[in-house]
């Protein structure tokens, strides 16, 4: 499953599209699920005024992805909801906690000398190490 069969609407038999407004209001709910990938939490005051809708609106969206299990709603705000769908896309992976992952693969290439040989996993963190190891060797 991926992200975009979280956000499909069922459609009325006979009915090939979905109607303006539904398509909308899902691809709010996609936008927002993203932002909150991006940005680890956020407030409904915030996610309104970026995009550009009420609060009561974004309370709904938020009730609907939080039934999904795509969130976790707390006071006063809400957070993604960890979950394989999100968490293993690369995407996703490459861009949560960006800054800190480059930090760490800055400072471990300060140990790695030429000639060096070295071991890395598949992970998000590691992979921001590799166009810096051409410079080191």
């Amino acid at each position: 499953m991926d992200i975009e069969d979280e956000f499909a609407v069922p459609r009325a038999s006979g009915s090939s599209a979905l109607a303006p407004r539904e398509r909308k209001t899902e691809t709010r709910k996609r936008l927002i699920a993203e932002a909150l990938m991006a940005g680890g939490s956020a407030t409904p005051q915030d996610l309104a005024t970026k995009f550009g809708v009420s609060v009561v609106t974004i309370h709904r969206d938020l009730h609907e992805l939080e039934r999904r299990g795509l969130v976790r709603k707390f006071h006063g705000g809400v957070a993604v909801q960890p979950s394989g769908i999100f968490e293993n896309q690369m995407s996703h992976r490459l861009a949560t906690r960006a800054a800190e992952k480059a930090a760490i693969a800055s400072a471990a290439l300060q140990w790695v000398e030429p000639g060096m040989s070295i071991l890395l996993d598949d992970s998000t963190t590691t992979l921001r190490m590799i166009d810096g190891l051409a410079d080191r060797t």
